[in-house]
């Protein structure tokens, strides 16, 4: 841990002060030309001491695998027969994984599918994936 001098705590507390206040002539700025209430709103504030709130869990958390594991996964379990991005969409839900929009979804697994092709890990033919990259994750 750092031992600050007196005078560099005094710096530092005064280039706080300025730091503020510069953010408080911003706030009055927007919020005169947005036409709101003069006063600053006060920030909301956790008044609750951390001693209150429960200790975090002693279970491990569960293991979340991400894009390009689940497409390594869903196309691994296809096999030869290969899978498209929206099959792999579908692999993905029955996972648990959630997308904001199937459109998201899809984008996202194709990313990971082209990025894995061009690692040598997948090869692309008529529209479907297939894994070529053995046993690795």
């Amino acid at each position: 841990m750092a031992i600050y001098s007196p005078e560099e705590i005094a710096k530092m507390k005064d280039e706080l002060r300025k730091d503020l206040e510069a953010l408080e002539r911003v706030e009055r700025l927007l919020a005169s030309r947005n036409g709101a209430h003069a006063e600053p709103v006060p920030a909301p504030r956790n008044t609750r001491p951390l001693s209150e709130f429960p200790p975090p869990s002693e279970e491990p958390a569960s293991v979340v695998l991400g894009v390009k594991s689940l497409c390594i996964a869903g196309l691994k379990r296809v096999g030869t027969v290969g899978a498209a991005p929206k099959d792999l969409l579908s692999f993905f839900k029955a996972q648990g994984y959630v997308f904001s929009s199937d459109t998201n979804g899809s984008a996202s697994i194709t990313t990971a599918l082209s990025r894995l092709v061009i690692s040598g890990k997948v090869r692309r033919a008529d529209g479907r994936y297939h894994w070529i990259g053995g046993d690795e994750e």
